[in-house]
């Protein structure tokens, strides 16, 4: 899980991964694309779909659902990459949880506990 706040560069990594989804098996889905079809898209995809990393921005408002969170709780298919700025609901532990930090031109991820 990805935390941080407006404008520090998570919706531009989740840009650069769906820049990879035609190599590699990857699936960014983003709530501003289309709410209503992001949410329903998302639920099939991850009943369906195996060995997939699912990358989800704006998981704030995604994860409002309490199906969609319990489908990635409880799914050892894929691995996800829950980026938002206060995403909550998924039972992690502290070390799943990592700020995005931009400097001297280069993203890092830092423990956030």
């Amino acid at each position: 899980m990805i935390y941080g706040d407006s404008g520090n560069g998570k919706t531009f990594l989740c840009e650069i991964l769906r820049g990879f989804t035609d190599v590699y098996h990857i699936r960014v889905f983003d709530y501003r694309d289309s709410p209503k079809e992001s949410m329903t898209e998302m639920k099939e995809f991850i009943k369906n779909v195996t060995g997939c990393l699912v990358v989800i921005d704006n998981a704030d408002l995604l994860l409002l659902d309490k199906e969609l969170r319990h489908l990635i709780c409880v799914c050892d298919k894929n691995q996800y990459l829950v980026i938002g700025r206060e995403p909550e609901g998924l039972h992690l532990r502290s070390h799943n949880f990592k700020d995005l930090k931009f400097e001297d031109n280069k993203f890092t991820l830092v423990d956030l506990y």
